[in-house]
């Protein structure tokens, strides 16, 4: 596939399958967690929501992975990339994000900013961090 195809279609992925999931601020999300944590009478409630967050955070870094070959990409080439070999299952998927969403620490940034904060670009920032691309994976890339 072309990188202009593939960018497009990750980014359709994006915005499309999971949308609402991707653009709840950290905080909303850690206050979600933090209520479903909670023994109370909606901590039921807020365990569904925190699941079906999860489950949109799956299914839109999922399509993502998927068609970019394990690749993530941005306007600059691949800023995430999983190990060459990796059997892309869902499994495999949900644990890879799963370890992301589980590593979340509240950032480090004002009131304001915890509450504009879209989740997903926190998810990538962590995915980032664990699967970065080598220069030999943008090297690939431009050829």
């Amino acid at each position: 596939m072309s990188r202009p195809f593939i960018f497009a279609l990750t980014w359709l992925a994006l915005i499309g399958a999971s949308s609402p999931a991707l653009a709840i601020s950290v905080q909303d999300y850690f206050s979600i967690q933090e209520q479903a944590s909670v023994q109370n009478v909606e901590q039921r409630q807020a365990r569904n929501a925190l699941n079906g967050v999860h489950a949109g955070l799956y299914d839109a870094f999922a399509a993502m992975l998927l068609a970019g070959d394990g690749k993530i990409y941005t306007a600059n080439g691949p800023l995430i990339c999983v190990e060459p070999g990796t059997q892309f299952r869902i499994q495999t998927i949900r644990d890879l994000i799963g370890q992301a969403v589980g590593t979340f620490e509240r950032p480090a940034l004002s009131a304001q900013a915890l509450e504009e904060f879209p989740l997903g670009v926190h998810l990538l920032k962590e995915l980032a961090n664990k699967h970065p691309c080598t220069r030999s994976d943008r090297q690939e890339n431009k050829r």
